[in-house]
Parts: structure tokens; C-alpha cells; sequence
């Protein structure tokens, strides 16, 4: 009898824990934070007057910059080519960023811009 009853009691804990922890889990709705990527528009952000600067060889891109209609915490471009290549990106101010390509890339190669960005 006192195994059952033990059983029994371990059962209701385990229920009532796992019913806490629901409970909790949905109702934390404040800590999602939007994140996207994409080649045209990217989810939760818009991305807008994108500028490309060309290297001192014009063959080659230095950099990219654009705006977001809303605040991220981290973006990084890539670009589409036979060798993707990511780049993290710098919040020059407000929502502008400024992403530097350190070693150039051929803009012949180039497919397109893809825009990653996480966080508000």
C-alpha cells in the first residue's frame, strides 16, 4: 500500500510541475526578439538606400551601407557568389549601417545582397 501511495504521489508532483512549467513557458511572449534574412525584403525590417562603394581597383567592392526602418542588435550582408562570403556590419547611426568588405570582392561575381540581422 505504501507503494502505491508513494507512486501516486510522485505522479501528482511530476503533473503539477510539468503544468508550472507550461504555464510559464506561455506565457513569456516579451522576450522574442525579431530576426530575419532574406535577398529582397527581409522579415521584420525593411532595407532601404543601400549604397555600394568600390575599391581603389573599381573591379572589386569596398562596401556597402543601407537603412533599416527599425533598430537591430547585429546585421551581417553577404553576397551571392560561386564562394558566399558574410560580413558583419557596423550601426553607424541610428538605423544606418556601414559593412566594410576587408579584402574587396569582384563585382562580376556578385548575384546579389543578402541581408542578415537579428534583435531589436
Amino acid at each position: 500500500m505504501f507503494k502505491v501511495l508513494m507512486s501516486f504521489l510522485l505522479w501528482f508532483l511530476a503533473i503539477i510541475l510539468a503544468s508550472t512549467i507550461y504555464g510559464f513557458a506561455s506565457s513569456d511572449t516579451g522576450g522574442i526578439k525579431p530576426g530575419g534574412e532574406g535577398l529582397n525584403q527581409i522579415s521584420g525590417w525593411v532595407v532601404s538606400n543601400v549604397k555600394y562603394t568600390l575599391a581603389d581597383d573599381p573591379s572589386k567592392l569596398n562596401a556597402v551601407e543601407f537603412d533599416l526602418d527599425s533598430q537591430a542588435r547585429t546585421v551581417q550582408v553577404g553576397f551571392l557568389t560561386a564562394n558566399p562570403q558574410y560580413f558583419p556590419c557596423m550601426n553607424e547611426t541610428g538605423n544606418h549601417w556601414l559593412c566594410e568588405i576587408n579584402r574587396g570582392i569582384d563585382i562580376l561575381n556578385i548575384e546579389g545582397l543578402r541581408v542578415i540581422a537579428t534583435g531589436g
